[in-house]
């Protein structure tokens, strides 16, 4: 006999012309990661606790950044999908990348120009090149513990300006 498989009253829309289906509220991760990064974040604790919750309430998406606390916020969701047994059939986790990850939490390096960014000598760990995709996506793999994401997004406030 399996144990009964909890419901929810969650609506489920399609992802623009992705395919996928996702909950109407999809849970942002940027504010999970480490205080040094910004003062508003909130620790692993916190983090792994809601994000429990959010899938308990029936939602299924998940969306981190690979700068957000420079990688940390990554390694949480990760580490609450390992802990909380979130089946990974039933989960979408969405990442992005474009922008930097400092080499410790600290490093605020979320708001520097490409200029400062370079003169810290993280050269092509930024962008759109090949190289930086292939990087990005290796690093973001490992720290959330996965072997693929359901959504990989190009993004960067830098485009917008």
């Amino acid at each position: 006999m399996t144990p009964e498989q909890p419901t929810t009253n969650m609506p489920y829309v399609r992802l623009g012309k992705s395919g996928l289906k996702v909950s109407r509220l999809i849970l942002g991760c940027m504010s999970y990661g480490s205080p040094e990064w910004q003062g508003w974040v909130l620790n692993e604790e916190e983090g792994l606790k809601h994000i429990k919750s959010a899938y308990d309430m029936g939602i299924n998406a998940f969306d981190t950044a690979n700068v957000y606390s420079n990688g940390l916020s990554e390694i949480i969701l990760g580490k609450a999908i390992k802990q909380h047994n979130l089946p990974r059939d039933e989960i979408v986790v969405m990442t992005k990348l474009w922008g930097t990850v400092g080499r410790s939490t600290s490093d605020g390096l979320f708001w520097s120009s490409t200029t400062e960014i370079e003169s810290k000598r993280y050269a092509n760990q930024q962008g759109l090149s090949r190289k930086h995709i292939f990087e990005s996506i290796k690093h973001s793999l490992e720290r959330l513990q996965l072997d693929y994401v359901d959504l990989l997004q190009c993004s960067s406030r830098f485009l917008l300006s």
